[in-house]
């Protein structure tokens, strides 16, 4: 049923194959992240023992993390909003974590700010410390002083916001590294493999053509109901106007469509009795059109089946 949802609008489509080639990163089961290598090993593990040592008096997370690239042809914006952990990061009933991404071949980086700190670190903060601080010192080849800086700038903007318990979260569940959330077979995995696992975890090609095929079928065959019931079959690729055509080939009214918003699920099933019962089929052939959408729309629109007009009578 999922999939026959999508099928009806065509934008839905081309922003999930955009998103094929995307990946999004596992969280970091540490505070500073370098998947680049830009700085020794020395220095990764003193500002994340200085990270951890900020949440236990403050309560307040802030993640580092290091690519040597994006992983997407997205806008950097939108990207890292969904890379961000930074709604996940801090406290549960209050999210003050915050997060700093940094793409090293695209010379890009950003910092995202968790709603329980956006009053002590705004955006245009954010952009003066990574724009007139960071910035200038990766210029110069400092990409250790750059981070230094980055993060006492950060630490420094948002002290004092929240009081810390002397533990980190993961101190206190009895955890000090690993977070409940990675899967077990990447707790003990080595900083470098991580990107990699994220990779392997994508939807391969083959995954992607298939979904386009099917989209490609059941847009078809939407196509040709609509016009076995005297509709334009454009109407298929058209959001909202895809379901009010479809409301009026079966006889319901076109306020419907807010049902369809409110409580999707139920009133999608009522629909597809409708038009199976609009094609004089019954309701074995509508529960087809739920569960086994792909098979039966094409059925419906490509058979010999006519449209009988609408089953539901309106009231007068």
């Amino acid at each position: 049923m999922k999939t026959s949802l999508l099928t009806l609008t065509l934008v839905a489509l081309l922003s999930n194959l955009s998103d094929a080639a995307e990946v999004i990163p596992l969280k970091p089961d540490r505070y500073f992240n370098d998947y680049a290598g830009v700085v020794s090993k020395e220095a990764a593990h003193r500002f994340d023992e200085q990270l951890a040592q900020f949440e236990r008096e403050t309560s307040d997370q802030v993640v580092v993390a290091v690519f040597p690239k994006m992983l997407s042809d997205s806008d950097m914006a939108d990207y890292t909003q969904r890379v961000a952990w930074a709604g996940g990061t801090g406290q549960k009933e209050r999210p003050n974590g915050v997060v700093l991404l940094l793409f090293m071949q695209d010379r890009k980086m950003s910092i995202r700010v968790g709603y329980g700190l956006e009053g002590a670190l705004s955006d245009a903060t954010a952009f003066n410390i990574t724009e007139y601080h960071i910035k200038p010192l990766f210029q110069n080849g400092d990409y250790q002083g750059g981070l230094a800086t980055g993060i006492d700038l950060i630490c420094k903007a948002i002290r004092g916001e929240y009081t810390g318990s002397g533990k980190t979260l993961a101190e206190q569940r009895g955890n000090a590294r690993t977070p409940p959330e990675r899967p077990k077979e990447v707790q003990s995995m080595p900083e470098h493999k991580l990107i990699a696992y994220s990779q392997d975890k994508v939807p391969g090609p083959f995954f992607w053509i298939c979904y386009a095929a099917r989209f490609v079928v059941m847009l078809a065959s939407l196509w040709k109901i609509f016009r076995k019931a005297s509709q334009p079959g454009w109407a298929a690729i058209i959001p909202i106007y895809n379901w009010i055509v479809w409301c009026k080939i079966v006889g319901r009214p076109a306020w419907w469509v807010l049902l369809l918003l409110i409580c999707l699920p139920i009133f999608y099933i009522i629909l597809c009795i409708d038009l199976a019962k609009s094609f004089g089929k019954g309701v074995g052939f509508a529960i087809g059109l739920i569960l086994l959408s792909v098979i039966f729309f094409p059925i419906l629109g490509f058979g010999s089946a006519t449209y009988q007009g609408p089953s539901v009578t309106p009231k007068v």
